[in-house]
């Protein structure tokens, strides 16, 4: 009889309890919280319908659906989302770095483990954001033989000949680099794409 009560007492967890998956919220200053419980118990309300479901309607392997982004508070300069990043590693929250990311197209199981990941990353010192900096590429104009026109004054021609256009590339990643916990070693590169949507710049989590 007592093993009887022991596995009622142990079996089975609330469902909130399981690993039903992650879930994404906003908590009352309105940053973006993963959780693998109900966003009601970390104070916070689904970012998304849906996100207080239990498992029954969001299997921990559906990927995640997300709608328009422009109305959530996000980055639309590379300086601001750099220094969001800055603030996360600063509060050590890896919720707070992946609240910053793109999600699309992985499974709740995979937000998990690419958190855990940034959880591990974020123990280290963060010694630089880096990015794949603008190229200005340096094109010299056509000749002015090329660009002769008799019904102007030739002076000009020739100056606007000579002049060199500069083409900026704009980045497309991000490189987050960390030192070991011990301040002993080589110091760690971590990339990730950045992705312009709605209005907003977006990291997408390294494969």
């Amino acid at each position: 009889m007592l093993l009887v009560w022991l596995a009622i007492w142990i079996g089975p967890r609330p469902l909130h309890a399981q690993d039903a998956g992650i879930r994404r919220c906003v908590d009352h200053a309105g940053r973006l919280v993963f959780t693998d419980r109900v966003c009601a118990d970390v104070d916070a309300t689904p970012a998304l319908p849906g996100d207080n479901a239990g498992s029954a309607t969001s299997p921990v392997d559906a990927p995640l659906r997300y709608e328009d982004r422009s109305a959530q508070l996000c980055a639309a300069t590379l300086d601001a989302l750099r220094q969001q990043i800055v603030d996360a590693f600063a509060a050590r929250d890896p919720n707070r770095l992946a609240g910053l990311m793109l999600w699309d197209g992985y499974s709740r199981r995979g937000v998990v483990e690419q958190i855990r990941t940034l959880a591990a990353l974020m123990r280290q010192p963060l010694l630089d954001v880096a990015d794949d900096s603008p190229v200005r590429v340096a094109q010299t104009a056509p000749s002015a033989a090329a660009l002769y026109d008799a019904s102007r004054p030739l002076g000009p021609q020739l100056q606007s000949s000579a002049a060199e256009i500069d083409e900026e590339r704009q980045p497309t990643a991000i490189t987050l680099v960390t030192g070991p916990e011990d301040a002993s070693g080589a110091s760690t590169s971590t990339r990730f794409a950045l992705v312009p949507q709605s209005g907003c710049l977006w990291l997408r989590p390294a494969d």
